[in-house]
């Protein structure tokens, strides 16, 4: 598959399988993982899958005084959740329960041509399927209870989003682990996306791209070589390129300018 770009996203081939995990843990109403290293666009495939970029910013009261994007609203079913680095169950519960009292709130106020000043919603219209919560790894025993707790009153799919291992640390509590229907490896981007993933970051700093030429094909194969297909890899080194190519006054990327480029970043081993 070629990817394709939607709203400034690229949807490749491995935001694909995540969208398919995503469902099944909704539409089974089971507990999910998906984990992956850092930098190959877990947090960016979850906040897309959920359209959080534009639900959070009108999430009541602001949907009082802001424009509502009424068919992104009307089509949400899915909450995202960062746990944060020092949490409480308390907190966990609390928290999570308002990002689903507002997603509630809002798509039943759109769908009943409502807009309420105080929270109310039809309780048989329950908008919210899933919880995607990402940097689940911060999560401690007494918080991964709380999570659990939440996934069986609520009764909705949920998926854990954490890096390498998180599959093996919640193997250790049976009642948690015994819920989880699906495991996914979120992977780097593979090589029938990555080339359009470069050409695009290219366009996106001025680069022309209508005529590949050899300067050019070089330039881009070495950009692949050193970032390997992680995502935030490639968005550090085109920050940089841009930088360069300004300074210098450049509008042509070559490969000298790719390795000027890496050599003042920490790129670790993936």
């Amino acid at each position: 598959m070629k990817s394709k770009i939607k709203n400034d996203f690229f949807i490749t081939n491995e935001y694909l399988l995540f969208t398919e995990l995503c469902n099944e843990c909704k539409d089974n109403k089971y507990i999910g993982i998906c984990y992956g290293s850092p930098g190959v666009g877990k947090t960016l495939s979850a906040r897309h899958y959920t359209n959080w970029d534009t639900i959070e910013p009108v999430f009541p009261p602001a949907h009082l005084i802001n424009p509502l994007p009424l068919d992104e609203i009307s089509q949400c079913d899915s909450v995202f959740y960062t746990a944060p680095v020092t949490s409480s169950p308390a907190r966990i519960e609390r928290e999570i329960s308002k990002l689903i009292f507002n997603m509630n709130w809002l798509v039943d106020d759109i769908k009943t041509n409502k807009v309420r000043k105080k929270g109310s919603w039809d309780k048989q219209n329950n908008a919210t399927k899933l919880i995607i919560i990402d940097e689940a790894d911060r999560l401690k025993p007494a918080s991964l209870e709380q999570v659990r707790n939440i996934y069986d009153t609520r009764k909705v799919g949920m998926l854990l989003i954490g890096m390498p291992g998180i599959e093996k640390k919640f193997s250790r509590f049976a009642q948690l682990y015994s819920r989880i229907g699906f495991v996914h490896h979120f992977q780097t981007i593979d090589k029938d996306d990555i080339w359009g993933i470069v050409k695009r970051k290219a366009i996106e700093i001025g680069i022309n791209t209508e005529v590949e030429t050899q300067d050019l094909k070089e330039a881009f194969a070495e950009i692949i070589r050193i970032t390997q297909g992680n995502f935030r890899h490639i968005q550090r080194l085109f920050t940089q390129i841009s930088r360069l190519m300004k300074v210098n006054n450049v509008s042509e990327l070559d490969k000298e300018l790719v390795n000027t480029a890496k050599s003042s970043l920490i790129i670790g081993t993936l």
